[in-house]
């Protein structure tokens, strides 16, 4: 238990020598220096009012959003993400309270008028006074990596096929693979492993997949009524 309570001890002491020695720091910049800081960083910043409506962002923040500070001065800050995915309770709550938000994620409109995901910080803005100046929003866009997470979770099955084994993954890939190409696929494996699965996975991803998948079992054939089953007679 005194070990527990040293080490918080400890812990909440260097963070507490931390918080001091940026607060130094930061007093000692320029502001030139600050500013330069904070432009140069490719996280996007914007400062909101205690209403909530947009002050002024960084260049990253422009980038991420593909509209500049003046177009987007006063302008609300829910109507960057739309009344379905604007955490407004929350940021009113954190204007309350002061305390920040970490890592929310949600949907914002990007340049272009593409819908994308953003990871959300607030830090409380405050005069020397101790008046509330609003909040700095900060703006990680994680739409890559979400789309990459969403893409590897639905690799986790291909049509009928489900499985997360390093084994099934390339056998998802090596079916997306073949299903490109004009070449006849053979399919090899023991009874019950999954080959007409395996088939119908390779039709479905193919250009032929509008087409029907005709199966044929050839071991309930004879030769001559195979021949004629694939080939046709006359």
């Amino acid at each position: 238990m005194s070990n527990h309570s040293s080490n918080y001890s400890a812990n909440h002491s260097s963070r507490q020598y931390q918080d001091v020695s940026i607060a130094r720091l930061l007093g000692q910049l320029q502001s030139g220096s600050l500013l330069s800081m904070i432009t140069s960083l490719r996280e996007g910043i914007i400062a909101l009012d205690p209403d909530l409506h947009i002050l002024t962002m960084n260049p990253a923040a422009e980038e991420i959003l593909g509209q500049s500070r003046w177009d987007l001065a006063g302008v609300p800050v829910c109507e960057l993400f739309g009344d379905q995915t604007c955490p407004k309770d929350i940021l009113a709550d954190t204007l309350l309270s002061g305390q920040p938000i970490i890592d929310f994620q949600t949907t914002v409109q990007l340049g272009g008028g593409r819908l994308g995901h953003v990871l959300l910080r607030t830090a409380p803005l405050k005069h020397r006074n101790g008046e509330s100046l609003g909040m700095a929003l900060l703006l990680g866009d994680v739409t890559e990596v979400t789309t990459l997470r969403q893409q590897m979770v639905q690799r986790g099955g291909l049509g009928n096929i489900v499985g997360q084994d390093v084994k099934m993954r390339e056998l998802f890939q090596l079916i997306g693979d073949v299903a490109d190409s004009e070449a006849t696929v053979l399919i090899r494996g023991e009874s019950g492993t999954g080959k007409e699965l395996v088939a119908q996975a390779v039709h479905d991803a193919s250009g032929r997949s509008t087409g029907p998948f005709v199966q044929v079992n050839c071991s309930a054939l004879s030769e001559n009524l195979l021949e004629s089953e694939l080939f046709g007679h006359v």
